[in-house]
C-alpha cells in the first residue's frame, strides 16, 4: 500500500511442507509498505520522464526526445530523417485564428503518425516543423512512405475559424544515413526541406 492505494503485490510461495511462520509473515508485514512507496515513487519517475519526452500539443515525441534518439544511432546505420513543413502556416493561423492553427497540428500531426511505418518514429521538431525518424530504412522506401504521408495530410480536412473544412499542404526534405554522421542528418534534410518549398511547395525533395 502506498499513498491510499494498492501499489502491487508481493507474491511468496513455499512448499506446504515448509509453511511461513510468525516471524515471516511479519517480516512480510514489514517490506510491503516499504516496496509499495517504492513501486509507486518509480511509476511517478517513469511518468515524468515519459511526459518530457513527449510535445504537448500534438502528443508525439518532442526536439528533446529526438536528440536523444539521434545520438543513440550508430554510424553508417541506413537510417531515413525527414524534415516536415506545414506550408503556409502563418497564412492559416492569420485567417483562421490560433485556435484552429492548435488543431490543424493535433490533426497533421496525427497523420503523419498514421501513415508512416509502425517502427518510425514522429516528432514536433517546433512551430509547425515536424519530423520523422525511420531506422532501417532504404532511400526509396523512405521516399515512398514519405510521399503516403504528404498526400494524406493534403487530403484530410481540418476546421477552420467557422468550422467549415480547410485543407493544408506539407513540404518534405529527406535525408538517408549510410556514410553519413547521423547528427547530420536533420541539417541534410532541412536542406532538402528549402528546396522542396522553392520548388512550390506540397512536395516530397531527397537530398541531392
Amino acid at each position: 500500500i502506498a499513498a491510499g492505494g494498492v501499489a502491487g503485490a508481493i507474491v511468496v510461495i513455499r512448499t506446504a511442507n515448509t509453511p511461513f511462520s510468525t516471524s515471516d509473515v511479519a517480516a512480510l508485514e514489514l517490506l510491503a509498505p516499504v516496496t509499495g512507496t517504492a513501486l509507486r515513487a518509480a511509476a511517478t519517475h517513469r511518468s515524468a520522464v515519459t511526459a518530457a519526452d513527449i510535445d504537448g500539443l500534438t502528443n508525439v515525441h518532442n526536439r528533446r526526445r529526438l536528440d536523444h534518439d539521434l545520438a543513440q544511432l550508430e554510424a553508417g546505420s541506413t537510417a531515413g530523417f525527414a524534415m516536415i513543413d506545414v506550408d503556409h502556416f502563418k497564412r492559416f493561423n492569420d485567417t483562421h485564428g490560433h485556435v484552429a492553427g492548435d488543431v490543424a497540428l493535433q490533426i497533421v500531426a496525427s497523420t503523419i503518425v498514421s501513415n508512416v511505418r509502425d517502427e518510425d518514429v514522429v516528432y514536433r521538431y517546433g512551430g509547425e516543423e515536424f519530423s520523422v525518424l525511420m531506422e532501417a530504412c532504404e532511400p526509396a522506401e523512405a521516399l515512398n512512405v514519405l510521399e503516403r504521408v504528404r498526400a494524406a495530410v493534403s487530403t484530410t480536412p481540418v476546421p477552420g475559424a467557422n468550422g467549415d473544412p480547410q485543407f493544408v499542404t506539407i513540404s518534405i526534405g529527406v535525408a538517408t544515413g549510410g556514410d553519413e554522421d547521423p547528427s547530420n542528418l536533420p541539417r541534410s534534410a532541412d536542406k532538402a526541406l528549402y528546396t522542396a518549398k522553392s520548388q512550390g511547395r506540397d512536395r516530397v525533395v531527397p537530398i541531392s
